[in-house]
């Protein structure tokens, strides 16, 4: 038997993506995980990872990270060592795959002392747009097959338990995957905006936090297999063109809002003035000045306590106070601080006041205002918790893009999830006003553990509000992208981010404007214009477009951390936003205006930069 010699060897750093490819078999990793797994080019897995979350779901980060890849002809194998940062877990990954189609992976942790964890092992994601309503076989543990389907509505529980392994394909190539050493379900991660749905260990039926006792181990192992030819292949290349049909839509551009929290403190600034605001207060500790509402039209959402008698009171004081200072809101939302939290929708809800007793009593106290039902956090809140739709006048919910994963990837894939939400949102609520709450990278408040993740290295992390890209182009890019989402759902209002705090888009600085102020403010200027169905070939690049007086007004983003180029009309007028001159738009809250010049031809678009055009529509509807 003659061995093969190793062909190529090599030290990975948690940094280095690296694109592995054996025959038809593909492997992206990156972070010391597996990004995707592609045959022929389909992407069969969006990653499998072993993330370790503590007691609030917060990520913990790894340090004395070792990885070192060889290949071997058409096999190759990857090893992992790494330590948590506390200190409490020791771990090693391996991986090996051949050209076969065919791969195996095994996990080690061992408690180096004892470790209060919600969750420790592998997860494995799976695409959305190419398997929502697909056909889905399960494998459970006592060998039987039960042919299932992904869900296509967002599924408010766990769409298969007692996982065993799990068939599926993806136009035309299969895959076939077998998990051993815990017990796996999974859920439909879109509920918290992520492109993915997700196959994890240890079911949330089993009680959470849990104890990791010192020198216990966990042993997990997966090993898949890939098949087939893909159906459909990639056509040739077409130019990226900006294209705009002549058909305007009915809908129009949502109203963007700003959030607005008492302890979120700075001055008011005059340079949003022209942005409507959503005031939200905890009635159980926060008292109402009534200085800080300097709009003319604003909105409320309100937490009370959990008695019913006690919510009463808190919002006819509150209500008093408004009144006092002839302030009069135009929407409200009042929930219980229980539903703040998060729960299955099996397990066990609160006792108390709940949401329909706030909606009621809401009515009632604020008479001259439209009620609101919903949740204050996430769709996912709503989903196990669906408001009586009859009874309110429009329904909302907020999301946060780093619930489960904070590396720029995925975050960008939540756009990918948010048009499915806002689908099964409205296929809940057909017909009844859809107000958004705060659309967020960052998350506002952790319905899933005691409070917000700490992040004193200013690291992208999981469940914390102060997302450290908040500043940069690259925020600025996602909110655009995260407007453009919203095209078909008819949604009036959605909250991209906030005057002050952990979201503010204003700073008391020397250059106080991010690029999220230009981005926000741009959009807020296109608010009630009709729609126009915008067309870009690159996936990458996210547009807003609409109609004013005969004009297409767009705002382009590269959501990407590559250079991008597009094609526009010859009489496009606008300005650029990017790394390049960011810094001078920090400073002046005219900056688009002001910079506004010809461009003609082709848009070269840095990574994460935003492009505000504006061309006679007959130009724009020109092929």
């Amino acid at each position: 038997m003659t061995s093969k010699s190793v062909l190529s060897s090599q030290v990975l750093s948690d940094s280095d993506k690296t694109d592995l490819t054996l025959g038809q078999l593909g492997i992206e990793l990156a972070d010391g995980v597996v990004r995707k797994i592609k045959w022929h080019g389909v992407e069969l897995l969006r990653g499998i990872s072993y993330p370790i979350r503590d007691v609030d779901w917060g990520t913990l980060p790894c340090e004395d990270c070792f990885s070192e890849i060889s290949i071997d002809g058409e096999s190759a194998k990857l090893h992992r060592s790494f330590c948590t940062r506390n200190g409490g877990f020791a771990g090693d990954f391996s991986l090996k795959a051949n050209s076969s189609g065919e791969a195996k992976l095994e996990l080690n942790l061992v408690a180096l002392n004892d470790q209060t964890v919600s969750r420790a092992g592998f997860i494995l994601l799976h695409p959305i747009v190419e398997l929502a309503g697909k056909p889905l076989t399960i494998m459970s543990d006592n060998g039987t097959q039960l042919p299932t389907y992904f869900p296509l509505q967002i599924s408010p529980t766990q769409p298969a338990r007692d996982i065993e392994g799990m068939k599926y394909t993806i136009d035309g190539c299969s895959i076939s995957i077998k998990m051993a050493g815990d017990i796996f379900e999974m859920e439909d991660q879109r509920n918290w905006s992520d492109a993915s749905y997700k196959t994890y260990c240890r079911p949330l039926a089993l009680p959470f936090p849990y104890m990791v006792k010192k020198g216990e181990t966990i042993q997990q192992r997966i090993s898949l297999s890939v098949n087939g030819n893909p159906k459909h292949q990639n056509g040739a290349n077409v130019p990226n063109s900006l294209f705009i049909p002549e058909k305007i839509s009915s809908e129009t551009i949502p109203v963007t809002q700003l959030a607005f929290e008492p302890n979120w403190h700075g001055e008011i600034s005059e340079k949003i003035e022209g942005i409507a605001k959503v005031h939200r207060y905890d009635l159980r500790s926060e008292q109402l000045d009534p200085a800080m509402i300097n709009n003319s039209v604003f909105s409320l959402e309100l937490v009370t306590s959990d008695g019913l008698e006690q919510a009463r009171q808190q919002l006819a004081i509150f209500a008093q106070t408004l009144e006092d200072a002839d302030l009069t809101p135009s929407h409200v939302i009042a929930l219980p601080a229980a539903y703040l939290k998060s729960y299955q929708p099996d397990g066990e809800w609160p006792t108390g006041a709940t949401p329909s007793d706030l909606v009621m009593l809401a009515r009632s106290t604020f008479p001259n205002a439209k009620i609101g039902g919903g949740m204050l956090t996430n769709f996912t809140e709503l989903n196990r918790h669906r408001p009586d739709i009859s009874s309110i006048d429009y329904v909302s919910h907020g999301t946060s893009a780093i619930v489960h994963a904070a590396d720029d990837e995925s975050v960008f894939q939540t756009i990918e999830t948010l048009p499915q939400i806002f689908s099964s949102m409205r296929a809940l609520a057909p017909e009844t006003p859809y107000r958004l709450g705060l659309v967020s990278i960052g998350m506002r408040t952790n319905p899933y553990g005691e409070g917000l993740a700490t992040n004193p290295e200013g690291m992208p992390r999981t469940m914390i509000d102060a997302d450290p890209r908040h500043g940069s182009m690259f925020a600025a890019a996602w909110v655009v992208a995260a407007m453009s989402a919203t095209n078909g759902f008819d949604i009036e209002t959605v909250t991209l981010g906030a005057e002050k705090g952990p979201f503010g888009i204003v700073r008391d600085t020397t250059e106080p404007l991010i690029p999220c102020f230009h981005a926000i403010n741009g959009l807020n200027s296109m608010a009630g214009m009709r729609r126009l169905e915008a067309e870009i070939a690159d996936p990458s690049l996210y547009v807003v477009a609409g109609e004013a007086n005969n004009t297409a007004h767009l705002i382009i983003a590269n959501g990407s951390a590559s250079v991008r180029n597009c094609i526009i009309p010859a009489k496009s007028r606008g300005a650029l936003l990017d790394a390049k001159n960011q810094k001078s738009a920090a400073s002046d809250q005219n900056w688009v205006q002001n910079n506004s010049t010809d461009l003609n031809g082709e848009l070269r678009l840095l990574p994460y930069a935003i492009a505000f055009l504006s061309l006679p529509l007959n130009i724009a509807t020109s092929k």
